[in-house]
């Protein structure tokens, strides 16, 4: 047995030797008789004929080209061995009665794969490849041709079968729009926050020249709702840009990962790592410049001491939030607006190891790009290219209606990488580096608006109703903000109104009427927190003032007029030693006392504020008829000449009571 295999496995050798040395068929020094007499020397060993004309057929015939592929493939060694030896068939016609795709590791099935992994890797897109291929092979259907290069994963709808040496070939006949394509085929967000995305990723790779012009710029996929694909968004960015992701972030790992360099960082859920590991957010804040260092002591050298080292840990990093990202993170980031995604595809192509195999070549490319535009360009280069009129043209286009420099500063970045990878990407840049921080701004404005807002309290609050009362408490505060129903739907909505969850949100009819309302204490509810009283503007600052009624107030002893500092029931503090008190009292009447003590109140508040006489002296005549004891005609003259005001016409006499 042992021989029987030793013999098949001798025979074997000398006709794929045969195979690999058809080069020797040429004419010179008789090579071409040499190799036929040990051709006929392996037909005669094996006792077969045709052994001869077959591997002439072979090495001859059209498939001659194919051999290497074919030697390289154990499946087409098995059967180039089986038809040289055994007579089985090369043809590329399929046997009566028998599909196409069932003559498993048929020839015509390695050499279809070989010929269209050919034309892909010289640069042909699929179409184009599926064209030639079924030009080469008119016997075999297109159908048929499709399901093989489907099921060897080499057809763009799961290209998960290139090999890693394809791979390399494959990324360069990849163009940006490829770029932005293959990554839409994984995460689910509009056009201008992808390609803002591929943006960020590149940044790692163009350090050398952004750390010379500005700070790094991190990025945060969000969405208000769970399950939105936002950590498959940066685990995405972050493998297209060559970096590492920690999908629980700590310390000393995120402080030694950029020992060698600013490469690109990853992290899952950083308001949750920061519970565990307290001291990550104060990290992440400091990260955004370039040239930011960690001191620690390494380690003893042979005499026992210890000398500090600085470690560099600077640099651009994705992050995704559980809850709300930190503000202070956002002014140095640019939220990537997640979409939930509805369409499966996006589950099948991204989830476990799948997005790596259908963005390896993308990887590849961004890489490459960002090498050969940095070569021979240095930090100097940056500085005196951003400063060019034809750029600054550009940036101050993208950026004329920015609010904060660090926009500006933000776009400058953003448009030296687009020009850096050959790409125009004026409108996307401005949307997310200028419009939309101004429209983020502008949300929470009128968020807390609506929570400040007394109807906000209520279990039922009609949409309409509250829109306007929003908006009219904002035109009295001088806040001109545009509150359309559309964008006050829309404000609503990033609360966390939904018409599916609760619903807390729902168009109701009552009384044959037809409105929109919403439900603050059931969002609280569904959200875990506690209804709370509702917020109300901040008002200027006051001196202290006792709280209470009127009636609460003690009077001061004795006279009403007494020389010192007196607090009104208005809020008001008056020094009344340059005063002149037209109403004297003894004491002895309290009703009188009370009177005359509010009378004077009423005039320590026009001494403070612009009331017209003729109302203060109506005020005080009222306050003293209410108290039973009229003014007398010396009080009514002692009165208008503390207020410096004309005598009332004789129908106006009567004001506040009789003489």
């Amino acid at each position: 047995m042992n021989g029987e295999n030793g013999f098949q496995t001798s025979v074997t050798e000398k006709v794929l030797d045969l195979l690999r040395r058809r080069d020797d068929l040429g004419d010179k020094g008789g090579a071409r008789e040499v190799w036929t007499d040990q051709a006929k020397q392996l037909e005669e060993r094996v006792g077969r004929k045709y052994v001869v004309s077959r591997l002439l057929k072979l090495v001859d015939g059209p498939n001659g080209s194919m051999l290497d592929d074919l030697l390289s493939n154990p499946g087409g060694v098995e059967l180039i061995l089986n038809h040289v030896l055994r007579g089985t068939s090369l043809k590329l016609e399929h046997e009566p009665g028998e599909e196409h795709h069932e003559t498993k590791g048929a020839m015509w099935t390695i050499v279809a794969i070989e010929s269209y992994r050919r034309y892909r890797l010289n640069g042909m897109d699929e179409a184009h490849a599926l064209e030639a291929l079924q030009d080469d092979n008119k016997g075999i259907g297109f159908d048929a041709l499709q399901k093989t290069l489907r099921d060897e994963g080499l057809l763009n709808e799961w290209p998960v079968g290139w090999k890693p040496g394809d791979v390399e070939l494959l990324a360069n006949h990849l163009t940006w729009e490829d770029i932005r394509y293959w990554v839409g085929r994984v995460i689910s967000a509009p056009r201008a926050d992808l390609v803002v995305g591929i943006l960020l990723s590149a940044q790692g790779h163009l350090a050398p020249l952004l750390a010379s012009i500005g700070g790094a710029i991190h990025g945060i996929p969000w969405a208000p709702s769970i399950s939105a694909g936002k950590s498959r968004c940066a685990e995405v960015l972050v493998y297209l840009g060559g970096g590492k992701w920690f999908a629980f972030a700590t310390i000393p790992f995120l402080r030694s990962a950029r020992a060698e360099g600013p490469i690109l960082l990853g992290i899952d859920e950083g308001d949750e790592a920061e519970k565990d590991n307290p001291g990550i957010k104060g990290y992440l804040l400091a990260c955004h410049d370039w040239g930011a260092k960690y001191g620690k002591f390494g380690e003893p050298d042979e005499k026992g001491k210890r000398n500090p080292e600085e470690i560099p840990y600077g640099g651009p990093i994705f992050i995704t939030f559980r809850k709300k990202p930190w503000p202070a993170l956002v002014s140095r980031a640019i939220l990537l607006a997640m979409e939930a995604a509805t369409d499966p595809r996006f589950s099948d192509d991204g989830a476990g190891e799948g997005f790596r195999r259908l963005l390896a070549p993308a990887a590849l490319w961004l890489r490459r790009e960002c090498e050969k535009a940095s070569r021979n360009r240095d930090g100097t280069w940056a500085l005196l290219r951003t400063h060019e009129p034809d750029f600054k043209a550009k940036l101050d286009r993208v950026s004329q209606d920015c609010t904060l420099l660090r926009q500006r500063d933000t776009a400058r970045t953003l448009l030296l990488i687009a020009e850096l990878l050959g790409v125009d990407l004026e409108a996307e840049i401005r949307k997310k580096a200028i419009e939309e921080p101004e429209l983020e701004s502008e949300n929470a404005v009128l968020i807390e608006a609506i929570e400040s807002n007394p109807l906000y309290n209520q279990d039922e609050v009609a949409v309409e109703v509250l829109r306007l009362a929003v908006q009219k408490y904002l035109r009295e505060s001088k806040e001109f903000v545009d509150l359309s129903r559309n964008r006050f739907a829309a404000v609503l909505e990033e609360i966390g109104y939904s018409k599916d969850k609760g619903p807390t949100w729902e168009r109701i009819e009552r009384g044959h009427r037809k409105f929109t309302v919403i439900y603050p204490k059931l969002l609280a509810e569904i959200k875990g927190e506690t209804p709370s009283e509702p917020k109300k503007p901040p008002e200027p600052e006051k001196p202290p003032v006792k709280q209470g009624t009127i009636d609460d107030i003690e009077p001061p002893k004795g006279s009403v007029g007494c020389v010192g500092s007196v607090v009104t029931p208005y809020g008001v503090e008056t020094n009344q030693t340059d005063q002149t008190n037209p109403f004297p009292t003894d004491g002895q009447d309290p009703i009188l006392e009370e009177a005359c003590r509010r009378a004077h109140d009423i005039l320590n508040v026009h001494s403070q504020r612009d009331m017209p006489p003729g109302l203060v002296e109506a005020q005080v005549r009222d306050e003293m008829q209410k108290g039973g004891h009229p003014l007398a005609e010396a009080q009514v003259a002692a009165l208008r000449a503390r207020l410096k005001s004309p005598p009332p016409e004789s129908g106006d006499e009567k004001i506040g009571g009789s003489p």
